[in-house]
């Protein structure tokens, strides 16, 4: 559940970009960067996140992922300049070795300056600016509480049966049918328009009262 508003995080987030547009060491702030980054959007990191957890990055090989949330995202991040295609390989080697039961949905990088960002489930990938930030609060959903709102379209059936609908109702207006009767009139059409195993039994609909 989203712990702050949208204007409280987009403020929060002009906050941290001028705090940190001019910082460039990697191993002396990353981790202050990363725990107030978390706070733009009213999450304090060491509640959902560790630093530094160790994992297989080839065979016999290990390394350290700079901050890890199970299930939800994984951060690596580099000094001021660095090459972030690297990084991002760096993440993605990582990834075939974390349990599936504990892998990620997104992928971040950064260097201070720069942000991008890996939706695992739909391929989407995002670059922009640490100053572009406040502009994209959004992609940080998943940080946030925030929940993606998808629209379906409306069935095929249900729009046709409320165009018949409006076309029998408003007639019947004109005549002066008593709104109750005009409801219940309205009630039926509409359940004999929809797909029968969207109906209303024929006793439920008997015991519908408007």
């Amino acid at each position: 559940m989203p712990r702050l508003s949208q204007a409280e995080i987009r403020n929060n987030a002009i906050t941290f970009v001028h705090d940190w547009e001019d910082e460039t060491n990697e191993r002396a702030e990353s981790q202050t960067f990363w725990n107030e980054f978390f706070e733009v959007f009213g999450v304090k990191r060491r509640s959902v996140a560790v630093f530094e957890r160790a994992v297989q990055r080839s065979p016999g090989k290990f390394g350290k992922i700079d901050l890890f949330w199970k299930n939800v995202v994984l951060v690596e991040h580099k000094s001021a300049g660095e090459n972030l295609d690297k990084a991002a390989s760096q993440a993605f080697a990582y990834l075939e070795y974390i349990p599936a039961d504990l892998r990620p949905q997104f992928v971040l990088i950064s260097d201070f300056a720069r942000f991008r960002l890996y939706d695992l489930d739909t391929g989407a990938d995002y670059a922009f600016a640490l100053q572009g930030l406040p502009d994209r609060i959004q992609q940080f959903n998943f940080i946030s509480g925030y929940q993606k709102r998808e629209f379906k379209e409306q069935d095929p059936v249900n729009i046709k049966a409320s165009l018949s609908l409006e076309h029998f109702t408003t007639p019947c207006k004109k005549v002066a049918i008593g709104d109750i009767d005009l409801r219940r009139f309205s009630f039926g059409l509409s359940t004999a328009c929809l797909p029968t195993t969207r109906r209303f039994s024929s006793r439920a609909a008997a015991s519908f009262h408007f």
